[in-house]
Formats: C-alpha cells, sequence, structure tokens
C-alpha cells in the first residue's frame, strides 16, 4: 500500500472515530446538564479538567518519541512497548496521587476531591493503555485506535446514561469512568499483545533515564498545553461555582471538537515524516497536510458557528 493511501486511510478512520467519540461524549454532558443540573455538570466539567491540567504528567513527550523511534526502527517495538507501560504506570500512580494532595491542600470540597480521585483513578487506567496504544501509529495501523476511541466514548455515554436514570447521581457518572478505564485497558490488551506484538512489563531505568532525558522538550510542550486548554475551567470554578462552569462547558465542548478535528491527520503523517530523509519530500508532505487539515477546519468551524445557538438549544 502506497504511503499516500495509508495516510488517507489512517486520516479519514481517525477522523470519523473523532467525530464520533467527541459528539458521544458531548451528549453525555448534555445528559448530565439536561438531567442532573447545571450545577452538577460544573462538578463532573471542574474534576475532568483539574485531572487533565496534570496529564502531562503521565507522559512528559514518551509517546511521541516512541512513534518516532519505532517507525524508523520496527526492530526496537517490544523494549519501547515492555518499557513504557511500566513507565506509564508508575507515571500514572505518581500524577494522581499529586493531582488529590493538590485538591486537598487547595481546600476544595470533599464531593470534588471525590470526583477528582474517581476521575483520575480512570484516567489512570486509560494512561496506562495508552502505553500500547502510541505502537498503532508506529505501525500506522490507526483503524486500531479509532475503534478503541470509538468505543471508549460510546461506553462513557452508555454506563453513564444508564447511572443517571438510575438514580446514582453525578458520583454513579464517575465510577462509570473507572469501570469504562478498567474495560479500554482490556480492549487494548488483548488487541496490542495477542494480536500485533507479544511484550511483558520491563524496568530498565537505564533506558527510562535516557528516554526522560530526551524527551524533556516534548514533556514541557505537552505541559503548557494542557494548562492552555483546561486552566480556564478550574479558573472559573474558583470565581464563578459550579454552575457557571456548567454552563461554559455545555458550549466549549463543541468548539473543542472543533479544534481536534482538524488535526487528526498529524497521527497519520508523522511516522512517515519520521521515515523521510529528503528534504524536498519532507517539504511537500508538510503542504499537504496543511491543506488537508485547512479543508477540514474551514468548513467544520464554519458549521459550528452557524448552527451554534440551535446545538445549544436543542
Amino acid at each position: 500500500m502506497s504511503k499516500k493511501i495509508t495516510i488517507l486511510k489512517n486520516s479519514g478512520a481517525l477522523g470519523i472515530s473523532t467525530v464520533i467519540g467527541k459528539l458521544f461524549y458531548f451528549i453525555l454532558f448534555l445528559c448530565i446538564g439536561g438531567s442532573l443540573g447545571p450545577e452538577e455538570l460544573g462538578k463532573f466539567a471542574f474534576a475532568v479538567s483539574f485531572i487533565a491540567l496534570f496529564c502531562a504528567g503521565n507522559d512528559l513527550g514518551l509517546s511521541i518519541r516512541s512513534v518516532k523511534e519505532v517507525s524508523q526502527n520496527k526492530g526496537l517495538a517490544e523494549k519501547f512497548l515492555s518499557n513504557l507501560v511500566t513507565m506509564k504506570l508508575v507515571l500514572g500512580c505518581l500524577t494522581l496521587a499529586l493531582v488529590i494532595a493538590v485538591a486537598t491542600i487547595l481546600g476544595y470540597s470533599q464531593e470534588s476531591v471525590r470526583l477528582v480521585f474517581l476521575i483520575g483513578l480512570s484516567t489512570l487506567f486509560i494512561v496506562i493503555s495508552q502505553g500500547m496504544r502510541w505502537y498503532f501509529q508506529a505501525i500506522q495501523k490507526l483503524e486500531y485506535e479509532s475503534l478503541i476511541f470509538i468505543s471508549q466514548n460510546f461506553l462513557y455515554l452508555i454506563l453513564g446514561y444508564l447511572a443517571i436514570k438510575l438514580g446514582l447521581g453525578i458520583r454513579g457518572v464517575a465510577y462509570t469512568q473507572v469501570l469504562v478505564g478498567v474495560l479500554v485497558l482490556a480492549l487494548t490488551w488483548i488487541i496490542v499483545r495477542n494480536k500485533l506484538i507479544p511484550f511483558n512489563f520491563k524496568f530498565d531505568f537505564a533506558f527510562w533515564r535516557q528516554q526522560l532525558k530526551s524527551s524533556i522538550p516534548l514533556g514541557l510542550m505537552l505541559i503548557f498545553t494542557g494548562i492552555y486548554l483546561n486552566s480556564d475551567t478550574v479558573i472559573l470554578s474558583v470565581f464563578k461555582g459550579d454552575k457557571a462552569v456548567g454552563f461554559y462547558n455545555a458550549a466549549n465542548r463543541i468548539a473543542g471538537a472543533a479544534k481536534m478535528l482538524p488535526i487528526v491527520i498529524i497521527p497519520s503523517i508523522f511516522p512517515v515524516m519520521s521515515e523521510i530523509t529528503d528534504w524536498s519530500k519532507f517539504r511537500k508532505l508538510m503542504e499537504k497536510a496543511v491543506h488537508y487539515s485547512l479543508a477540514l477546519a474551514l468548513p467544520f468551524g464554519l458549521m459550528v458557528a452557524i448552527l451554534s445557538k440551535k446545538i445549544m438549544l436543542t
């Protein structure tokens, strides 16, 4: 299969899964807001954003670097997988402990800290799964990532909706997020370990140090990106409370989806970029990537802007 067809196939699969997955999660937000009220939605949105502020600590750029190295040399796949899953587990546990400590020190209510813990625990399972999911990008088989992403968000919606209808409240929704995290981890483990490549947990500390040192610039990028994308919700919760956060995030989720769609092509071209040694070919690939991103961004952005009022009032 040619590189062009591979890129189009992966971009298409990832684009469709991104739209469907984001739509499922947005509907979950609407269900929470419509059934439990904007204040409960605000509590949930705060917990999600507070966890996301620290999410860079779960990765520190290791996944991006692993994609680059393994796409260039497939023989390194088992070593990177075995160590990265273990590193993600350690980093995820440390990050979760840090998040709970910060939330407690800042004086958030017991209910908020509990929600942060549950969403953080769910994120921990997802993070461990991402210690394997980067491999789909490295071998340019993003249909697996698309399957997992759609399944993840579909389960978030269905189980979250059931929790609401059973009267379990926002805490029940948070517990369903933990359950989904476990299921996603199990699905990823089955696909990667049984279908693609066998691996085991490894503690190669010299390798860990080398990778962490090389990933510092990428880690800093992820840290600042996380702050940029999630600090607004946390700051709003401090000054205006949960109700304002609920209204804000109901609209912000639509804008967030609009931002994500144009960049779905990046995971498809990154492994190809890593293999290119000729500057003219690299430049040509980047130009096409920008053109495709704009082709996705403009119509989708205009559609959201024009239909925003109808979407929010539906």
